[in-house]
């Protein structure tokens, strides 16, 4: 599959999680209701953190575009006047049925035990940089083990007990499967046991770390560098 533009990413978006979408029922102009449009747009946005880096004005005039060539608004010319179109509900729940179910991106998201928001969170980390995939045999290989324990004192320990706490927190409250959590909370259980040792083995707390899913938790990602400074 080509990579997603980030607009695509946005619209995908915006269509997963505006299921009930409610614009005025009134004959209005073009203009108020992309203005209303992208304040939904926006607080989607916010609520993802994805405000920063997608544009909700641009987003909202590309949907409104997209409404009106697929009859989600019932549309009356008024002479002398400007067009002017009331925003039809079943319309719109229709036209998001067929781009959720014929969008890549979307198809993906399915594939793996977790919602849209997380494969948006995987984009979003992307775009500003900051890594969301597990690490490769290659790079563990470049780690010095040796400098770990040199390095990390007390202190450290105790940073990363927190951060384990606080991953455990995110995985109990994310929307996985009670037994994907189980499975997850599991390897944080074990990190924290080994942790307790007097020479905690570093290589094998960042490779129970090194999970595809547990990495999609940003303080996942925190714990490892903290240990291989990656």
């Amino acid at each position: 599959m080509n990579d997603p533009s980030i607009d695509e990413i946005g619209r995908t978006f915006i269509y997963h999680v505006l299921a009930k979408l409610t614009l005025p029922n009134d004959f209005v102009e073009s203009e108020s209701l992309v203005s209303r449009l992208e304040g939904s747009v926006q607080g989607a946005l916010e609520s993802a953190a994805g405000a920063s880096i997608l544009d909700s004005r641009r987003l909202a005039e590309d949907l409104f575009h997209e409404f009106v060539s697929h009859d989600v608004f019932s549309i009356k010319k008024i002479p002398f006047a400007q067009t002017v179109y009331k925003f039809k509900a079943q319309a719109y729940n229709d036209l998001r049925g067929a781009v959720l179910a014929k969008n890549e991106i979307y198809a993906d998201s399915q594939q793996i035990p977790k919602y849209y928001e997380s494969v948006f969170e995987g984009y979003k980390r992307t775009q500003t940089g900051e890594r969301s995939d597990p690490y490769s045999q290659a790079e563990l290989r470049e780690v010095s083990w040796t400098d770990v324990d040199e390095r990390i004192d007390d202190a450290g320990k105790a940073t990363i007990r927190a951060k384990i706490i606080e991953l455990a927190t995110a995985i109990q409250q994310s929307e996985l499967t009670d037994r994907e959590k189980q499975n997850l909370l599991a390897r944080t259980r074990a990190v924290q046991q080994l942790l307790d040792a007097p020479d905690p083995s570093w290589r094998e707390i960042v490779e129970i770390l090194n999970n595809k899913y547990l990495c999609a938790f940003l303080n996942t990602i925190a714990i490892i560098q903290l240990i291989t400074m990656a």
